[in-house]
């Protein structure tokens, strides 16, 4: 049966100190990746944007790795980021020892930072498209003038797609805090809750443990984290 209880689990949330590890966890996702994941995503949208040959099949192996389903692509850098994986053997190439990325609480939130790389396609072509909406004339009267390639970039090319730009982050700050499937499929939120994000912590108090009650008062919470930022 059914039972009111109040706000009884909400006064339990803010006394959890899982809860509080999970905020910690995810606010630290978002502060690294969403600044890595945007300056990447505008850098090769730069390059995509140029007048070379075959540059659409260039936009299209960058655009490839963000359809395959996030599970299989997890599962691939579950092996990537192995003990023994591609990453290690090109770091054991110039001498360096790489960890177990995933099994080592130090590295475990980079590893999967790192792995986010592989899905910025669709951030690409919205850069890519913002971009192409910059007329060329602005770069024709500026060169004329005198300004060279990083007065451009700043002084035109980052104000005229200053719209994308918002739309990107904003946007990225909402999947951030809704990271789950990487996190449960390659971590678990291990090792030692180094990976527990607010949303595989809501799944799990929600379907393992079976506290519906507590998992809706911690959605509730992040929707108004999720509601403050975007606002």
């Amino acid at each position: 049966t059914i039972k009111f209880i109040g706000l009884e689990n909400f006064q339990k949330i803010f006394d959890d100190s899982k809860f509080y590890k999970a905020l910690e966890v995810t606010f630290k996702f978002c502060l690294i990746s969403i600044p890595f994941y945007q300056i990447a995503s505008l850098l090769v949208a730069m390059l995509l944007n140029m007048r070379i040959k075959f540059m659409r099949t260039f936009r299209l192996i960058f655009f490839l790795p963000s359809i395959i389903p996030t599970i299989a692509s997890s599962m691939i850098w579950t092996q990537i980021l192995g003990k023994d994986g591609l990453i290690n053997q090109g770091l054991a190439l110039i001498g360096i020892q790489g960890p177990a990325w995933l099994n080592t609480p130090s590295t475990a939130l980079y590893g999967l930072i790192l792995m986010g790389v592989w899905g910025i396609g669709n951030t690409i072509i919205i850069y890519l498209s913002g971009l192409q909406g910059v007329g060329e004339e602005l770069y024709e009267a500026s060169s004329i003038d005198g300004a060279n390639s990083f007065q451009r970039f700043f002084k035109i090319t980052l104000p005229m797609i200053s719209p994308t730009i918002f739309f990107n982050v904003v946007m990225a700050v909402i999947s951030s805090f809704q990271y789950f499937t990487q996190a449960f499929v390659m971590t678990e939120g291990g090792p030692l809750n180094s990976t527990l994000f607010y949303n595989l912590y809501l799944y799990t108090k929600a379907y393992k443990e079976l506290k519906m009650g507590y998992a809706a008062a911690l959605a509730w919470i992040m929707f108004i984290i999720i509601l403050f930022f975007t606002l």
